[in-house]
């Protein structure tokens, strides 16, 4: 009895988890969306209320809240939509600072955003933080969408490509 019980517990924590990866697979996909098609912003954030418990949404609320930005034409509701995405996302780092995917999400605004607007202090360091934590991340899709990005980016150093 004592090894069923066991048994269910361990297969009940895997498909907790295979549903959980599924979860961001499909989020990081809408997010992805998103940058391309307006539309998906919405679809994004209703995906992440139907699934709050499974996601690090902190994060993820201010990376959609980055992208709103990008379809503001009026200059003065852009830097309001910028501020209110860097307040949430330092706040997510703050709530969440040994998080890779956090610190990821972070780096990819930091290094996409114009540097006038001087957000990019924390570029070095966290770009240091994902290299020297890369393996012992266990999830593949997130370990591919940061070394692609960190590659296309050129930002990583010879040494640091051979250490991942």
């Amino acid at each position: 009895m004592k090894k069923l019980t066991v048994f269910l517990f361990f297969m009940i924590s895997m498909i907790s988890l295979l549903a959980q990866d599924a979860v961001m697979l499909e989020l990081r996909k809408l997010l992805y969306k998103s940058t391309l098609k307006e539309s998906y912003i919405s679809e994004a954030n209703s995906y992440m209320d139907e699934n709050e418990e499974q996601v690090p949404f902190l994060s993820y609320k201010a990376m959609l809240i980055f992208i709103k930005a990008k379809y503001i034409v009026n200059p003065f509701k852009k830097l309001s939509y910028f501020n209110e995405g860097k307040e949430k996302m330092e706040k997510a780092v703050e709530l969440n600072p040994n998080d890779i995917e956090t610190r990821f999400l972070r780096l990819v605004i930091q290094h996409q955003v114009p540097s006038f607007l001087s957000y990019n202090e924390h570029k070095k360091r966290d770009k240091e933080f994902i290299v020297k934590h890369f393996s012992q991340l266990t999830d593949s899709d997130l370990k591919g969408r940061i070394l692609l990005f960190l590659k296309e980016n050129k930002l990583l150093t010879t040494e640091e490509i051979s250490q991942l």
